[in-house]
């Protein structure tokens, strides 16, 4: 029994129909993004109030210090961790509507990239 086997099922079925290949990738794909995914989230949650300073080259007083801020965006770190999650529910759950909204994400990313370039 492979570790992507359904353990359920809820809406239209697809994992039966589906290559076995198919299944394991993007069970796999979806599990290294989930990786990705929280240590994006925990690398902007370690350098949300960093402060750094600035001297100049012949100053050796009190330079400008400014704070990092909130320089990460928070609904990516959250979508990073959440889209892959659904992606692993969908193959878990055996629910080919799980699976489209895990992609519409990838899909709406792309659209939104060719829309700013215009």
């Amino acid at each position: 029994m492979a570790i992507w086997e359904p353990t359920g099922q809820i809406g239209t079925p697809w994992v039966k129909n589906a290559d076995a290949n198919d299944v394991d990738v993007i069970f796999w794909l979806c599990f290294v993004k989930l990786i990705f995914g929280c240590l994006s989230a925990l690398h902007a949650f370690c350098r949300r109030n960093q402060e750094y300073s600035e001297l100049a080259q012949n100053d050796q007083k009190e330079g400008k210090r400014a704070q990092m801020g909130n320089g990460t965006n928070y609904t990516i770190n959250v979508l990073q961790v959440i889209v892959p999650v659904l992606g692993i529910c969908a193959i878990k759950l055996d629910s080919m509507e799980i699976l489209k909204v895990s992609s519409i994400k990838l899909k709406s990313d792309f659209s939104d990239l060719r829309i700013r370039m215009i």
